[in-house]
């Protein structure tokens, strides 16, 4: 997992866990993921190998 360049986050900070486009996992302050910069994808089937 990867965190955000300056992530500090503080005693009882909500963190948001996602998978990225580049198939890695982020951790981001709640505020900064919900604050507009971010837009949901849509899901994408499984291609061969992963599972579903």
């Amino acid at each position: 997992m990867q965190c955000a360049a300056g992530l500090n986050p503080g005693e009882g900070d909500g963190l948001v866990i996602y998978r990225g486009e580049d198939g890695k996992l982020w951790a981001r302050l709640a505020d900064e993921f919900h604050d507009g910069r971010f837009e949901a994808l849509r899901p994408q089937a499984p291609t061969d190998g992963e599972k579903g």
